[in-house]
């Protein structure tokens, strides 16, 4: 009788690490998304392609795989229409001045209409593009909105539709708004005449959210509409990816909201889920490959007492992003190494930088719910991970009295002085879990895991690990704090000038804003223009440029350029700029005018050499799509001189402002996006 033999174990192939390339932790980013077999068939990925499903809203927090959900799905549909970063801000200021409770519901209707019209023509402009319909096959009726087909994008076909019932409602004429609803339910019905199921995906909402009540009416009733579409229209799926927090915000208003709540997938993954995700990264470059399941185990080390996946996911809160983050570390420090395998000594030696990349993305995820929260996050520093109830109490007494949070007046932290709703906040942003009889309970990644357990003056308290290398939290139990104590405030994340202090700075983020809004355009204000962008670079860009100089002059003096500045950057998008074209001086040149014009593209040519290929211009359009003359300019430039010209719009510098206001760290995505639109010209 032959015994059966035992598979040998598997042996990794010489330089196995030095190949491995886990990608961006953000999708958008994410090269590795566009190659087979990488994506993790979960729940919510499934139910997106689900064409039986009435699913439309799919929620989760930052890094769950939203973005890439919407990739997936443009990679492997035939049909897909995609408004990424719709500007609902913008949007939302046709609105503003005309709440009213008493008839709002009147108003709700109009707003759904008016996106039901606008989701209709954008879907009929993609066929029509594409060719895959023509003008002679559609109804008389949708030919009447063909100037809005054809010349409008998502933003302003929306806007003028809301604008035609703004001034209706404002009148009281509403036999104007019941013929502006009977036409978009004309529109509507033209869906009937679609050739094929056509996917409506709505990614990176929060762009440009300011988070005004306006701007949460407008996202509600495009919520709505896409709900109404979908059950009516079996050609289309519209499905939109929104943020937890931002979630909250519609369930806070909407008086509908059950309507909502039955058609949401809430983006939750499992450990098993996340193991597999960084398998299947890891075992792309490799030619024989060990099975899911046992890939992790033979990257990673392990030992009696070490389990590499257990460590390193309980600093993670089941999030892709934390696991990616974590797991690239570690695997960084495998290759710096050489190492033959992903030691332990790596994991440990990425547990610090993640940490901090970790603390700085939780206060950037809800600075637009709560202003300069890194401020109050960092005050734990150097104090122990765990906390009594009444330890709790006496931080938050003591931060009543710091003068710094006293001055940026942060109305939000007046409503949860009281010790159980500080820490039902902590606990529904994931910074602190709850300790019930044997175990901490953190928060979960669902929409339905920002509910705390109960809490009462018993209640213990901890601060996640994935913070605690940050904050270089002792491993103790505070029961109290004097009442003289002063809270840690070196290192604070959020950083401002030293002339500064925090309400004053941003006092003058708030001036520069509404000056540059109030601003007219052409030659009477372009100095003015000028130097708010010098304000700008002087006080946004504070700690990536210096010697800032105002119409700087070349050696003979022939050349005057608008502002010139010292990149100084040690990190992010402008040190990415350094070492990509040595731009240790960058141009930054302001027109106050739009659109750019020939001349404009030729005289930053003219200033761009070999010591200088990187350059920006200011000017003062609203279009975030580059018209084609102006991406034959930049891609001249590129070529001939082999540099690149940024191009920042109004909408690009309020980001700016916004993102400094409101403390975030981790601001470079909006940037590197443009940057990146004109790199691939």
């Amino acid at each position: 009788m032959v015994k059966n033999k035992e598979p040998k174990p598997y042996v990794l192939p010489k330089n196995a690490i030095q190949k491995i390339d886990l990608g961006q932790s953000f999708a958008e980013y994410d090269k590795l998304l566009e190659k087979k077999g990488v994506y993790v068939q979960t729940p919510a990925l499934l139910a997106a392609i689900d064409p039986n499903t009435s699913k439309c809203f799919f929620v989760g927090r930052r890094g769950t795989g939203k973005t890439a959900i919407s990739k997936y799905i443009y990679q492997n549909k035939p049909d897909v229409v995609v408004i990424k970063k719709p500007n609902l801000s913008l949007i939302s200021l046709q609105i503003d001045s005309i709440i009213n409770k008493e008839k709002i519901q009147i108003l709700n209707q109009g707003l759904i209409a008016c996106f039901k019209r606008t989701i209709s023509c954008e879907i009929f402009k993609y066929f029509l593009t594409s060719d895959s319909i023509g003008w002679n096959r559609l109804p008389n009726d949708l030919k009447k909105e063909k100037n809005f087909i054809e010349n409008y994008d998502f933003d302003d076909r929306c806007m003028s539709y809301i604008e035609e019932i703004v001034s209706a409602y404002s009148q009281g004429d509403f036999k104007s708004l019941s013929r502006s609803n009977k036409r978009s339910k004309e529109i509507t019905s033209c869906l009937e005449h679609l050739p094929r199921e056509t996917y409506m995906l709505f990614d990176g909402l929060d762009e440009f959210w300011d988070g005004s009540d306006a701007t949460v009416t407008i996202l509600m009733t495009l919520m709505h509409a896409c709900i109404e579409l979908a059950a009516d229209y079996n050609m289309i799926r519209p499905l939109v990816f929104l943020r937890e927090n931002v979630f909250d915000r519609i369930r806070k208003i909407d008086s509908e909201f059950t309507r909502l709540e039955t058609c949401v997938v809430s983006l939750e993954w499992t450990k098993e889920f996340l193991q597999e995700m960084i398998e299947r990264r890891i075992l792309l470059p490799i030619n024989t490959r060990p099975p899911l399941g046992q890939a992790w185990n033979t990257f990673f080390e392990n030992n009696e007492n070490f389990s590499s996946r257990d460590f390193i996911f309980s600093f993670c809160q089941n999030r892709p992003r934390d696991v990616l983050t974590f797991c690239s570390a570690a695997v960084e420090s495998a290759q710096n190494q050489k190492h033959d395998i992903i030691r332990v000594q790596d994991i440990q030696n990425a547990r610090l930088a993640f940490s901090e990349s970790r603390l700085k993305d939780l206060g950037d995820e809800y600075a637009e719910n709560f202003p300069q929260i890194a401020s109050i996050l960092y005050r734990f520093h150097g104090l122990s991970r765990k906390f009594s109830y009444n330890a709790i109490d006496m931080f938050v007494q003591l931060l009543l009295k710091d003068n710094d949070i006293s001055l940026a007046n942060l109305t939000w932290l007046y409503e949860h002085t009281q010790a159980y709703k500080f820490i039902e906040l902590l606990y529904s942003i994931g910074f602190v879990g709850i300790q019930s009889e044997n175990a901490v309970e953190y928060r979960g990644i669902g929409i339905k895991g920002a509910s705390p357990p109960s809490i009462s003056e018993k209640t213990y308290v901890e601060i996640h690990p994935s913070y605690a290398d940050a904050l270089h939290l002792q491993d103790k139990t505070l029961n109290e704090l004097p009442s003289d104590f002063v809270l840690q405030v070196d290192g604070t994340l959020f950083d401002i000038p030293e002339e500064f202090t925090q309400q004053g700075y941003i006092d003058k983020l708030d001036d520069i804003k509404n000056r540059l809004s109030n601003l007219k355009h052409g030659r009477d204000t372009c100095e003015e223009y000028e130097n708010i962008i010098g304000e700008i670079l002087k006080y946004c860009f504070w700690k990536q440029f210096n010697n800032i100089e105002h119409r700087a002059r070349d050696c003979n003096g022939a050349i005057i350029r608008d502002w010139m500045v010292a990149n100084i950057a040690s990190d992010g998008f402008w040190e990415r700029v350094l070492m990509k074209f040595g731009a240790t001086q960058i141009i930054w040149e302001c027109k106050n005018y739009a659109p750019l014009r020939a001349e404009d593209f030729a005289q930053i040519g003219y200033y761009l050499n070999s010591n200088c290929r990187f350059a920006v211009i200011c000017f003062r359009g609203k279009e975030d799509v580059l018209d084609h003359n102006a991406k034959e300019h930049l891609r001249k430039i590129k070529t001939e001189k082999n540099g690149l010209v940024l191009l920042f719009n109004d909408r690009d510098m309020e980001v700016i402002i916004r993102q400094a206001k409101n403390g975030k760290k981790n601001s470079d995505a909006h940037i590197n996006e443009r940057f990146d639109s004109i790199e691939r010209l």
